[in-house]
């Protein structure tokens, strides 16, 4: 006899066992006994819900995991436009503006740059703007030290 079917008589053996011995030992419940109410109303306690109120607030104060709740920051102002050099477009100039970060910007007098600000004048050595703050400032070219990134002179 192959070894599978050792096993599946062997198994097969403990099966009508366990039948036998049911039927010659084992019990069933009455199917005509009284049941008793199986239904139990139970509810969490009053003062064990006054309890879990202040866990719970803190719960909703802080991340899942315990951490406190990063305060909502504003989004960072855009970063300031600087004046960089002059280009002639026909008749009329140009001033280029760059910002950290951003691409260059070609804008004529008149013109509002990405940030808030407004070019005011524009010629050959000179660049006037007012800031988004409303500052006015200007450039003068190869007179005046290029402009810094800080926003407030």
């Amino acid at each position: 006899m192959k070894a599978w079917a050792k096993r599946a008589w062997a198994t097969a053996a403990a099966f009508a066992a366990g039948c036998v011995a049911f039927l010659a030992l084992g019990t069933q419940p009455d199917p005509g006994a009284p049941v008793a109410d199986a239904h139990v109303d139970w509810r969490l306690p009053a003062r064990e819900k006054q309890e879990l109120a202040k866990p719970d607030a803190v719960w909703n104060d802080r991340a899942p995991w315990g951490a406190p709740k990063a305060p909502e920051a504003a989004p960072p102002p855009p970063p300031p436009y600087l004046p960089v050099g002059v280009l002639a477009t026909g008749r009329a100039w140009q001033a280029v503006f760059v910002a950290s970060g951003q691409p260059e910007v070609q804008v004529k007098a008149g013109s509002r740059l990405p940030d808030g600000g407004k070019v005011t004048e524009v010629s050959r050595t000179r660049v006037a703007w007012t800031d988004r703050e409303g500052n006015k400032r200007e450039h003068e070219w190869l007179t005046d030290p290029l402009p810094s990134q800080n926003p407030n002179p």
